[in-house]
């Protein structure tokens, strides 16, 4: 039996599917656009739910024959042929693709006189030498699908390592030194007595003053500082925390022997802070005055009579006429007592009621330099023994 026209339209849409998978088998047009493109192609044919249903009959070679029929599906097999050379058309110009496989034609079998089309995968071969097959529309030669550009590959630029600098140790700075303060200027005079070297600087007046101290060498370089350094010692009795005592006597020094001095004042951590030049002296020895005469005077004095020193002013204070009663060698420096004090070089005698009645004395006139610091005795007379009338 032949099918109805219904079945024809079904049979159609079909073929008309197999045939634009078989065109588009390794690339298929966009599917948006297929179903768009097919719509546009189908929508005057009438949709099967329009159509009436008609009694199905028994269809003859003449049904299929007549022009009525034969008419429409000469028309559909003609738009099966179009909308694959469209789609081919499409697909090649929109999308480079490479060369498409050559597609076989649709085969479309026409029946004997009276009778209906029919389209089949695997034709007869009764159907196959009256069918006349319908050539499949060849890609045109002229259109060569273009290569895909490739993009060209830059490399990165190869980044050179940035060379960190070494960092240079920093020097480390030495401290700037505290200049010091510089050392003042003392005047010294020193006088070579008998008994010993009489000391007599200038003062100083600072704030930093502390004390004084007198250094002495048997060299003339003496350096200025302190502790004694280069060969000079310190003389025993020239300490003072006095900025007013500017005297001192050096009764240790040798006599004979010329000797060189230097008179420093300090702070209190024993910097010089002012300094003397150097000088230089000879000591001598004690001066002897001879013999001391007493003679009583009445009303219980007594006058005791000696010869005068006669050394530099310089070395000579005052008289001491000192005595004691046990001590055969009285000493005004060793602390025997004194009965009469005399300022007066030249002065070669003193009456006085010192002496007890009936007591005998040991007696000595000494002649003195005193300083601020100390006193040394410059001459003497011989000790006297007196017993008191």
């Amino acid at each position: 039996m032949w099918p109805d026209d219904l079945d024809l339209s079904a049979e159609l849409a079909t073929a008309g599917a197999r045939a634009r998978d078989s065109v588009a088998a390794h690339v298929r047009p966009d599917p948006a656009y297929a179903a768009a493109l097919r719509s546009r192609l189908l929508a005057p044919l009438a949709s099967p739910a329009a159509i009436p249903a008609v009694p199905r009959r028994r269809a003859g070679i003449r049904d299929i024959l007549s022009v009525r029929r034969l008419a429409p599906m000469l028309a559909a097999a003609m738009l099966v042929v179009a909308m694959a050379a469209a789609a081919s058309t499409v697909l090649i110009g929109n999308h480079p693709v490479p060369p498409p496989t050559p597609v076989p034609s649709l085969p479309v079998i026409v029946g004997p006189a009276g009778g209906g089309l029919l389209a089949s995968d695997s034709p007869s071969p009764t159907e196959s030498a009256s069918a006349t097959p319908t050539p499949s529309p060849t890609p045109s030669a002229t259109a060569t699908p273009q290569p895909t550009p490739v993009p060209t590959v830059t490399p990165a630029p190869t980044v050179k390592p940035t060379a960190v600098p070494i960092a240079t140790p920093k020097p480390t700075l030495a401290p700037t030194p505290t200049p010091k303060p510089a050392i003042g200027t003392m005047a010294l005079a020193l006088s070579g007595c008998n008994g010993g070297t009489v000391l007599e600087w200038s003062k100083v007046a600072d704030a930093r003053f502390h004390h004084y101290v007198t250094l002495r060498s048997t060299s003339s370089a003496i350096p200025a500082s302190y502790p004694a350094s280069g060969g000079a010692v310190e003389v025993a009795g020239t300490f003072s925390k006095d900025p007013a005592t500017t005297s001192a006597v050096d009764a240790s020094a040798p006599t004979g022997v010329s000797l060189s001095y230097r008179t420093l004042a300090l702070d209190a951590g024993n910097a010089v802070i002012a300094a003397s030049p150097v000088r230089s002296a000879i000591a001598k020895p004690v001066a002897a005055l001879g013999t001391l005469s007493a003679a009583p005077a009445g009303d219980g004095k007594t006058t005791f009579a000696w010869a005068p020193y006669g050394g530099p002013g310089a070395c000579f204070t005052y008289y001491k006429l000192v005595h004691s009663e046990t001590d055969t060698t009285p000493s005004y420096l060793e602390g025997s007592a004194a009965w009469a004090a005399i300022g007066d070089q030249a002065t070669t005698s003193v009456t006085l009621t010192g002496p007890v009645s009936g007591t005998t004395y040991h007696v000595r006139l000494q002649a003195v330099r005193a300083t601020s610091l100390g006193a040394m005795v410059v001459a003497q007379t011989d000790v006297l023994t007196y017993p008191a009338p």
